[in-house]
């Protein structure tokens, strides 16, 4: 300890220990961090203990000094002149000096070296092990001798029967919890901390909060997780695993209410405001921006797993406050009942609190039902509808009308063959047409027209087509539409080599004529006179997609661009999803494959993203104009019939998009395997290699895609059970 002592001497000698260590000026805002007084009360104790440090320091350093064996002093006494006469002090135990050089590291801004400190100090386990101790408490008992409500023997005993051992403050440590956050790195130049080492400290200090039942005291861990997600330090739809991790800090229902130093309600020691410790949706518009994230780059296992979590949550928020509600209702009289939603008979109120249900809107169902229909999951999709909870389900009969969820639960419902819902999705919008002036939402409306189109009921998409293109502006043109007619003419000429019935070869012209009529303005008003430019760049990039397929679809897309030059790629990554659905299909994995590395960017060369998913700013800016001239993110088809097409941008894949590719090569697989068992070794082997090497490919794009290898093997096992649905339901189809 001497050592420590004359090293922290020295530091204050040379003016680094800050003064504002030893100030105590207490805030009129209770929500500010508020440091201890216990530094301030002990400062001259500790001023005289750091000048005796020093003072012993230099009597060693020149009684062991070798220019003079014998000290001149030591005739007259054994001492340095003063020593002897120096008071003998108690020494201060090894809790302030520990809590002494946490605060001034974190005046000083040396936050990252303290938190380092109290990390190291939570690896001591039993009788050597630290805790806290909150001053909020001693304090308040003081407060209360002073007015005479009690006699501080509590507060008394308290620091005398050795509580005090080993601690630090709980302040302290709250208000580490708020400087770490000051240090995340938000991209800019090598300052700040990496947010998933900030993260992994703050996960830390509040497991050390939680041992003695604490909590920040001054704030909330909601607000903490606003203070992250405000911090420029990480974006969500980036990373949305890290935003889990900062989820998870969030107490459930009433649980910070509960802790030991929570603020008092007394208005002479500037309480908190209560309000300061209701909850916030915070958490809740979080959870589904994860989801959101999820859903966006087609990760449909995470995206339920977080829809899991977040359910778990909710029901644990519900559970306490229905334990809270029989533990406290017989404590309570029934007081001001007119203005209380739920009340017991002896009086106890519910808080309102928005986490009591996921309350997932309906702009972020659609996206994952979507997405479960494309991953051929139909149990969640299920269990959303049809559930017989307590609650209901989550989409109930009353929602059927609504224009946003209706399509896909119609693309679900045609999916998975569920007739019923189909027609009760159909009645509920039949009766919201039966109002006066109502017409079928356009999304609805493209709904129906691809269910159709999948069907190969072509008489009825024409006529469908024929009556909305006069009643509905631009309503013919959705994107999906276009792209799922392509899909379905693909899967029908597959056949039609394939040497399959008559009945194939007229749905064949029969889809190719409406696929032109629709480009030739047949069914609605002319995509020239439309005056949206962005409309056009989608149309003509659809073109340049399905142009560049093979020989037959260039013939067929002959003709039909209308813009010429080169042009930007404006093309949603579902509407490619659909058409390389068809080609993979059709034309087998390899075609797939160079149609991804035509159209999408390389994600190995996107750039590394940093923890939180912020990308660092380059210290050089370059033009985005680049992107017209780089031939990397540039698509020239010169070798078509008629006029060459060119393109700038690229498309990023999602996992759906590399899903669709693997489905295809189980199968494959799957199919080259009954033929291998056939054949030869030889052959065997030989028809293996494609796979092996196709293999190799999407392994390396599910690691740009950011999967480890445990998640890459249950995407796989997904796939693999995918693949034998199929072959299941064809054999059950080929059955008369």
């Amino acid at each position: 300890m001497p050592h420590v002592l004359s090293a922290l001497a020295t530091l204050h000698h040379n003016d680094i220990v800050p003064e504002s260590v030893y100030s105590d000026s207490p805030t009129q805002d209770a929500s500010a961090i508020q440091q201890p007084p216990i530094l301030h009360l002990l400062s001259s104790r500790i001023l005289g203990a750091l000048s005796d440090a020093a003072w012993n320091a230099h009597q060693a350093s020149t009684a062991s000094s070798k220019a003079e064996p014998k000290s001149k002093y030591s005739i007259l006494y054994s001492e340095l002149p003063g020593t002897r006469y120096k008071t003998q002090a108690q020494d201060l135990r090894p809790e302030i000096w520990l809590e002494f050089v946490l605060w001034s590291c974190l005046h000083g801004d040396w936050v990252s070296d303290g938190a380092a400190i109290l990390q190291s100090m939570q690896e001591y386990t039993d009788e050597s092990s630290w805790s806290l101790i909150s001053w909020r408490q001693i304090m308040e008992n003081a407060n209360t001798v002073e007015k005479g409500e009690g006699t501080g023997t509590q507060s008394r005993e308290h620091l005398e029967n050795g509580t005090v051992y080993r601690t630090v403050s709980s302040e302290l440590v709250s208000a580490y919890v708020d400087g770490l956050i000051n240090l995340i790195d938000v991209g800019v130049s090598d300052q700040g901390m990496p947010l998933n080492v900030i993260l992994s400290r703050v996960k830390g200090l509040k497991a050390l909060l939680d041992q003695k039942n604490f909590g920040l005291g001054n704030t909330t861990w909601d607000a903490t997780v606003q203070r992250f997600t405000e911090s420029g330090g990480i974006v969500v739809e980036n990373d949305p695993e890290s935003m889990l991790e900062i989820l998870a800090l969030v107490q459930p229902y009433e649980v910070e209410r509960e802790c030991l130093n929570v603020p008092t309600d007394d208005l002479s020691t500037h309480p908190t405001p209560s309000y300061t410790f209701d909850s916030s949706a915070l958490c809740l518009g979080l959870y589904h921006r994860v989801i959101q994230s999820y859903i966006d780059i087609g990760n449909v296992d995470e995206a339920l797993a977080t829809w899991e979590t977040l359910q778990r949550f909710t029901d644990l928020n519900q559970q306490r406050s229905i334990e809270q509600f029989f533990r406290h209702g017989a404590q309570n009289t029934a007081e001001n009942s007119t203005d209380i939603m739920f009340v017991s008979p002896t009086g106890f109120r519910n808080t309102e609190y928005p986490s009591f249900f996921p309350r997932v809107p309906y702009h972020i169902l659609t996206p994952l039902i979507n997405l479960l229909t494309d991953s051929r999951i139909s149990s969640f999709q299920k269990w959303l509808i049809h559930s017989s909870d307590l609650d209901g389900p989550t989409i109930s009969r009353s929602v059927y009308s609504e224009a946003s969820l209706a399509p896909a639960l119609i693309r679900f419902a045609a999916t998975f063959g569920d007739k019923e819902l189909l027609e009760e999705i159909i009645k509920a919008q039949s009766d919201v047409m039966g109002t006066e002036g109502f017409r079928l939402p356009r999304s609805v409306l493209s709904a129906l027209i691809q269910s159709q189109i999948r069907r190969h009921r072509w008489a009825h998409v024409h006529r469908l087509l024929l009556t909305t293109g006069e009643k509905y502006d631009n309503a013919v043109w959705h994107p999906p539409i276009v792209a799922g007619l392509a899909r379905e003419i693909m899967l029908l000429q597959r056949n039609v080599k394939a040497g399959r019935t008559r009945k194939e070869n007229e749905s064949l012209a029969q889809a190719t004529e409406i696929f032109q009529l629709l480009y030739e303005d047949t069914y609605g008003p002319s995509i020239k006179h439309w005056g949206k430019f962005e409309a056009l760049r989608v149309l003509h990039s659809i073109i340049g997609v399905l142009s560049s397929v093979n020989t037959e679809w260039a013939n067929l897309c002959n003709g039909l661009s209308i813009l010429s030059g080169n042009q930007s790629l404006s093309l949603h990554i579902r509407i490619f999803d659909t058409i390389l659905e068809g080609v993979v299909e059709s034309l087998g994995v390899e075609a797939g494959r160079r149609l991804w590395e035509t159209w999408c960017v390389d994600l190995a060369e996107e750039g590394i993203r940093h923890s939180g998913g912020i990308a660092k700013v380059p210290s050089e800016f370059v033009s985005r104009s680049s992107d017209y001239f780089d031939t990397n993110k540039r698509i020239v088809l010169d070798d078509l019939p008629g006029e060459s097409l060119s393109f700038y941008g690229r498309l990023k894949p999602t996992f759906s998009t590399l899903r669709i590719i693997m489905r295809q090569l189980q199968l494959q697989k799957n199919k080259s395997g009954k033929n291998d068992g056939r054949a030869t070794s030889t052959k065997g082997t030989m028809a293996n290699q494609p796979y092996e090497d196709m293999m190799k490919w999407a392994l390396a794009k599910y690691q740009d895609l950011g999967l480890d290898e445990e998640k890459v093997s249950k995407e796989m096992l997904r796939v693999e059970n995918w693949a034998k649905l199929q072959e299941r339901l064809s054999i059950e189809d080929s059955v008369p």
